[in-house]
């Protein structure tokens, strides 16, 4: 898209985007607190941060949200616990991303999920700035947290799924949703520790609902399905390290 063009095109969709804030702002959300925990030994500590599906729109409760449904989705292929937290903010966009960031104890997490880009996507931010904020975000992340933690960047889900956007217009951010997601693959690719999870469209839902119990799962067991085998891996690394370290002793017990 030519600079030109994208700017008309984002001036058009800023104003379709504007025109559709008060359906997004009547909309359901958690109220409860943003932690959940599934039950298990040895628990995976897990943060969600950013906007879209962290937000977790169209629902009450951050347990049939996200953090619920990773949490349990991680539980059932691990066969531990999951402690998930999460930081949401809903107008969050790629550039303010790394700033948010700055305030929050990554040190304390064996996973961190980045969900960023919904406004990105309708605001046609960008691609040059997409892979440069991007980047920043995912470096401040791997910069901040400890060696051995995971970082998970989820993938733009289609942007026409989301109700209040599926319209003809919709198909321009979803479009730039697609371009988004290459470079977010790339970027991943180049920082050790990250992986894309690409997301795709969970099953409709009436529009008044936006997402439910249900959409949360999909995208829950998507995640999932990436991030259980590091975090198995890691987990019997770290077994591996505390029986080398207890060889030779008489007393095998371990304080935490």
């Amino acid at each position: 898209m030519g600079y030109a063009t994208r700017i008309v095109s984002a001036l058009i969709v800023r104003a379709w985007v504007a025109s559709k804030s008060g359906e997004v702002k009547r909309l359901p959300r958690p109220l409860d607190a943003p932690a959940t925990h599934s039950g298990g030994f040895d628990s995976d500590r897990v943060l969600i941060f950013g906007g879209g599906p962290a937000v977790g729109w169209g629902v009450l409760s951050h347990e049939i949200a996200l953090p619920g449904a990773l949490g349990r989705a991680l539980s059932r292929r691990t066969g531990r616990g999951a402690d998930v937290n999460v930081v949401a903010i809903p107008r969050l966009k790629v550039g303010s991303a790394a700033g948010e960031l700055r305030e929050l104890k990554l040190h304390q997490y064996n996973a961190i999920v980045i969900t960023i880009g919904v406004n990105d996507a309708v605001a046609l931010t960008a691609l040059p700035s997409w892979r440069r904020d991007l980047t920043s975000t995912v470096m401040a992340v791997s910069n901040r947290s400890l060696p051995p933690t995971r970082i998970f960047v989820a993938g733009l889900h289609p942007i026409r799924s989301i109700p209040v956007f599926d319209d003809p217009l919709g198909s321009l951010a979803d479009a730039h949703a697609r371009r988004m997601n290459v470079i977010t693959a790339d970027v991943c690719a180049l920082v050790p520790r990250a992986t894309c999870v690409l997301l795709s469209a969970p099953n409709d839902v009436a529009p008044e609902r936006f997402r439910d119990a249900a959409a949360y799962r999909h995208w829950a067991g998507e995640l999932a399905e990436r991030m259980a085998p590091q975090l198995l891996a890691d987990h019997q690394r770290s077994l591996a390290r505390l029986r080398s370290g207890s060889t030779g002793s008489t007393d095998t017990s371990v304080s935490v």
